[in-house]
């Protein structure tokens, strides 16, 4: 079977393609890459699966945290990124009552022969972990998971409960059953420096540092700034285009905005200020120290666990 050629020429060395090599370089099962959106990671991803699918016979995973999610449009939109750099479209093929379940199967279709090969399976995070471990797929060798962080603060968006703990029994799983050694890849945007995601992979808030790699007994992490090859290209082509203050620090320096201002209650304790923050699989926990006495021994603490920005139990 013969399956459309990636245009080398319209891949440029601006984008992620890059920071994408020297993080696999490491060797690592669990890759997690964080930048802002220009850097083109979704791109790269659907470019990097397309060639595993098509020359080696590789399969991937997608995941998802919500059937929401997931519509016809994923699909297509898919279909029409790889097909911009492929010297002829590709065509995608699937059951569409399967997105109702949360599991999608896709292949790959040859135009000329009519016959198809799997290309990815993808999987809502949402669903039962009973379902999720048994969805062994043939030839798997690839995970990613996309936009895995979510914007809590402006998008106001919530994480699912149990996440790092249904990953770690999917990766267990699959890699029992993969033929070959599993490896995971998680890329988002840098809103915080806190997600259910980084408990499973094992970096801490402190490794993400901006330009840096961290690196793990199995994993590998990088905060990547824009390159200024890559910002110059931006307003050269769009004189108009303005990076204002907030998201110039989010995009070109990897700063991770949401973390810039923790929001409080809506009535903080009297006489106590802020002191930590701690991010627990989906909950965060604010520790208040009161403000009165400045006798280390004598202080008093405030402890909210909120699950989100509108409900929250108090422990003084």
């Amino acid at each position: 079977m013969a399956f459309p050629k990636i245009d080398k020429s319209k891949v440029d060395d601006m984008h992620f393609d890059a920071y994408a090599n020297k993080l696999l370089s490491f060797n690592k099962p669990k890759i997690l890459a964080l930048s802002a959106r220009e850097l083109g990671k979704s791109t790269w991803w659907w470019l990097f699966a397309y060639r595993r699918a098509t020359e080696k016979n590789e399969t991937s995973i997608l995941f998802k945290y919500y059937q929401a999610d997931v519509m016809d449009v994923t699909f297509s939109d898919i279909e029409g990124l790889i097909s911009k750099f492929t010297y002829e479209p590709i065509t995608l093929d699937y059951k569409k009552g399967e997105i109702k379940n949360g599991i999608v199967d896709v292949s790959l279709v040859d135009k000329e022969e009519g016959k198809k090969i799997p290309f990815f399976r993808l999987v809502v995070i949402n669903l039962p972990l009973r379902r999720l471990k048994s969805l062994f797929y043939p030839g798997l060798r690839w995970c990613c998971f996309d936009e895995y962080m979510l914007d809590t603060r402006v998008a106001n968006e919530k994480y699912p409960e149990q996440v790092s703990f249904k990953m770690n029994e999917i990766f267990k799983t699959f890699n029992r059953e993969c033929e070959g050694r599993l490896r995971m890849i998680f890329l988002g945007n840098p809103y915080s420096k806190f997600a259910p995601i980084h408990n499973f992979v094992g970096v801490k808030s402190s490794q993400l540092k901006i330009g840096e790699y961290a690196v793990g007994d199995d994993f590998v992490a990088s905060v990547i700034p824009l390159p200024k090859k890559l910002t110059d290209y931006i307003l050269e082509r769009d004189s108009n285009y303005r990076f204002d203050e907030n998201y110039l620090m989010y995009s070109v320096f990897g700063s991770s905005i949401n973390d810039e201002q923790i929001r409080l209650l809506e009535k903080q304790p009297n006489g106590y200020i802020l002191r930590y923050v701690f991010y627990i699989d989906g909950q965060k926990m604010l520790i208040f120290r009161n403000n009165n006495d400045v006798m280390e021994f004598n202080n008093l603490y405030w402890i909210t666990i909120r699950n989100d920005y509108t409900t929250e139990s108090t422990i003084p």
